[in-house]
């Protein structure tokens, strides 16, 4: 019966899994087709010399992005919610409508609301989420999963194409002595916007840059110009991790 429990909660995760894997895939096709998504310009600054790089023609993102992502999240507090229902059920009770993996905005809220949640439960069950201090300062991954679902569920995951995730400078041998050049990056949280300079570098290396490119979202600010993708498979680990952690009380 343990092992059944934990592998509902599991499958939950693992259609996450999918959805993110989905998602990856979208925001790569994107932004790997340049120029029929963006392009990108450069020129020289009369006043610096220095080389300008900016980016043109941001086309809007394929829909199934905001899709996939919204259902990755979903999937991720569903996984954790039944995980509390089956810790009830396993301590011989009846899950509530009030039974949730509690999760708060501030630890206060916390101590003040959580026992309604997790009421049922047995002991040992509880003192583990009160140790996994599942609120805002004292568990960052599950209070971002928390403040992504709030955000779907207002229509608020507004996926964009972000800044540089990434600049490398390939120095050629005949350039060696070339000097660090200096970068000048905008704020990674800016969404790219037709115009937007988002490199600078001296004359002389312009031609040995890469510039990668990634998806993020404009909102919930704690994740906001962060590629979208990644933080959603650290979320999957985490999720995955927490209901493992359970699993003697199942």
């Amino acid at each position: 019966m343990r092992k059944d429990r934990l592998n509902e909660i599991m499958l939950k995760v693992e259609r996450a899994t999918k959805h993110v894997d989905d998602l990856a895939a979208v925001c790569k096709s994107f932004v790997d087709s340049t120029p029929y998504s963006y392009t990108i310009g450069r020129k020289i600054d009369p006043k610096t010399g220095y080389y300008h790089f900016s980016v043109h023609d941001v086309q809007a993102l394929p829909p199934e992005v905001a899709l996939f992502a919204g259902d990755a999240i979903h999937n991720l507090r569903s996984a954790l919610d039944h995980l509390a229902c089956h810790l009830v059920f396993a301590n011989g009770n009846t899950p509530s409508r009030q039974t949730c993996f509690p999760i708060f905005d501030s630890a206060a809220k916390y101590q003040a609301m959580h026992a309604q949640k997790v009421r049922g439960m047995s002991q040992g069950a509880i003192d583990v989420i009160n140790a996994a201090k599942t609120y805002k300062g004292g568990n960052e991954a599950l209070y971002t999963l928390h403040e992504l679902d709030i955000a779907d569920k207002h229509h608020a995951l507004l996926p964009t194409l972000f800044a540089v995730r990434q600049a490398n400078i390939e120095i050629k041998a005949s350039l060696r002595e070339f000097k660090a050049p200096p970068f000048a990056l905008p704020n990674f949280q800016q969404p790219l916007t037709d115009g937007t300079v988002f490199f600078v570098c001296e004359p002389g290396v312009e031609d040995y840059t890469k510039i990668e490119f990634d998806v993020g979202l404009c909102e919930p600010e704690i994740i906001k110009g962060k590629p979208i993708s990644g933080v959603l498979r650290q979320l999957v680990t985490k999720v995955r991790d927490t209901a493992t952690t359970f699993e003697p009380f199942l």
